[in-house]
């Protein structure tokens, strides 16, 4: 795991997450996110990308997730 003073700067990156809304997947949208990376978390259930969203915005200070709602093929 990254140390929270960590000199890696995510800033104008993009990362994708897929299963963003699981436990992991949560943890990692919001460590990429804190970094300064934009993420585009990949997620099944719309509501609960949202609530990550949220929660993201939230703990980070700033909008940086962008959930992308995919069906089950």
């Amino acid at each position: 795991m990254i140390p929270p003073s960590s000199p890696v700067d995510l800033t104008g990156k993009v990362s994708l997450v897929t299963g963003a809304a699981g436990g992991m997947g949560q943890v990692i949208t919001t460590r990429l996110a804190r970094l300064g990376s934009t993420v585009l978390a990949v997620v099944r259930d719309r509501e609960r990308g949202e609530q990550l969203r949220r929660r993201v915005a939230a703990d980070v200070g700033a909008d940086r997730v962008e959930v992308l709602t995919v069906s089950r093929c």
